[in-house]
């Protein structure tokens, strides 16, 4: 993906009906967050922070849509929908695209990576029994590579949704280690989750606007924080 593909896809944002202004602005956000990811080739947690503020535009609803408010387990819950959407509209695009030699590698290595685990972490305030983060993360890597061996069976026995959510799951651990100051910039530690999770999300990001792009008559939800009518955009 490079910039010249998200000017194709702001143009074909523009022919989007004035009166689905949701749909409009959803995209217009998302397309310039991944315009300026591109533009940082040499700053990953930058680049990671970018593509995921456009992939946040995208999914998030107003908060009372979102019933008992936004904690990170809501959080989640509220992309698997938008996610599961995304499936609905076409299962072997997304299934595709997260079976790609290069991106489901990424996947593979983030779902057996224990720091992009939750229950690990948790297991270090003993919020859970100290031993239960690795069953968990055992029954996490079993549900993947099931996933995997369906691949090459028919159509509809794939298992899109297994691949996409257990990816984000560790996807939006790495989001929350870095939104919410749990991590150093440009630190050692997490190089290799930060070029996976860039790998996996730079391509990501265009597919899903292009979904959007293709079925504007899907009801989306109403973004947040608005523009009044007089600059909707």
């Amino acid at each position: 993906m490079d910039i010249q593909d998200y000017e194709r896809l702001n143009k074909k944002k523009r022919e989007i009906p004035e009166e689905l202004q949701s749909l409009r602005l959803r995209l217009h956000r998302a397309i310039s967050w991944g315009r300026r990811a591109e533009q940082l080739s040499d700053d990953l947690d930058a680049r990671f922070i970018f593509l995921w503020i456009g992939f946040n535009s995208l999914y998030a609803r107003e908060p009372d849509a979102v019933a008992g408010g936004q904690d990170a387990s809501k959080t989640f819950k509220e992309i698997l929908e938008y996610l599961n959407v995304l499936v609905s509209l076409d299962k072997d695009r997304i299934h595709g695209f997260f079976w790609e030699g290069e991106i489901f590698e990424a996947g593979r290595l983030l779902v057996e990576d224990e720091y992009l685990f939750e229950f690990f972490w948790k297991s270090k305030t003993a919020r859970v029994v100290q031993d239960k983060w690795r069953e968990e993360c055992r029954a996490h890597k079993r549900t993947f590579t099931k996933a995997r061996t369906f691949n090459n069976l028919q159509k509809e026995k794939r298992m899109p949704k297994v691949l996409v959510s257990t990816v984000f799951n560790r996807l939006c651990v790495l989001r929350n280690q870095l939104i919410h100051g749990s991590a150093t910039h440009d630190s050692g530690k997490n190089r290799n989750a930060l070029l996976r999770g860039v790998t996996i999300m730079e391509p990501f990001l265009p597919v899903c606007i292009d979904l959007m792009l293709k079925n504007p008559d899907k009801d989306w939800g109403a973004p947040r924080y608005r523009p009044d009518d007089k600059n909707p955009i």
